[in-house]
């Protein structure tokens, strides 16, 4: 049993926020130290690997098609940009032939507000594992900025470089890492869109899906509209 609730629609304070990014830090090293063998995706890049596109390539584009014939998923508060979020990927996709030298391992895969719990100020724990593969160690913290550095649709600087630096104390990112950041909270908005629009193509409908396309459509909105200087200063 874990204390807390978790960080849903919060927006944290800034020392709460460099606390959580020290305990992903500390998570991150702590994963870092364990064996692979016996997780079913340690080899094989799940879609919500945010340095891989194959996937998220094929769902959108079987999203777009239902989209020209009218069919949009359920439960989605502003539309689409489908045109957008296919120009992002095209961009991640070139960039991304230069992201081998990333330093890869065990990560959580899911760092979402849901899965972060915090008593009051207090960071508490981590929740659902179920997501954890081999991948890029900084993607963990790139997801956690995401969602709660662009909590309720807008860009709190002050809370995303909090996230950072409390991660990179612990951490001690590699150049490489520094510079791929802003690309990968972009690869995190897109998947976001188009994983669960897919799935609320495929499945019955789930308003959990519509809250997580909002909330990549509303971040991807937000992180497109941040001056380009805050965000390579990230």
């Amino acid at each position: 049993f874990l204390p807390g609730d978790d960080l849903e629609d919060r927006i944290l304070p800034v020392p709460m926020a460099h606390d959580l990014g020290a305990l992903i830090g500390r998570m991150d090293v702590a994963l870092a130290g364990l064996s692979s063998v016996g997780h079913a995706h340690a080899h094989v890049p799940p879609p919500h690997d945010l340095t891989h596109f194959a996937e998220t390539r094929r769902r959108l584009s079987q999203c777009c098609r239902h989209a020209r014939d009218g069919r949009q998923p359920m439960n989605i508060g502003a539309a689409i940009p489908w045109p957008l979020v296919d120009r992002c990927l095209d961009d991640l996709e070139a960039r991304a032939r230069s992201w081998g030298s990333l330093p890869r391992q065990l990560i959580h895969g899911d760092l979402s507000a849901q899965n972060l719990l915090a008593d009051g100020a207090r960071v508490t724990g981590v929740l659902d594992f179920g997501d954890v593969a081999v991948g890029a160690r900084v993607a963990d913290i790139a997801v956690a900025i995401c969602h709660l550095g662009f909590a309720q649709g807008r860009a709190h600087t002050r809370i995303i470089r909090a996230l950072w630096d409390g991660w990179s104390n612990v951490v001690s990112p590699t150049a490489t890492e520094c510079r791929v950041l802003p690309a990968l909270m972009t690869s995190r908005f897109c998947k976001l869109i188009v994983d669960h629009a897919w799935r609320e193509l495929h499945a019955p409908p789930r308003p959990g899906h519509g809250a997580l396309i909002n909330a990549g459509v509303q971040g991807l909105h937000a992180l497109m509209e941040t001056p380009r200087q805050e965000v390579a200063a990230l």
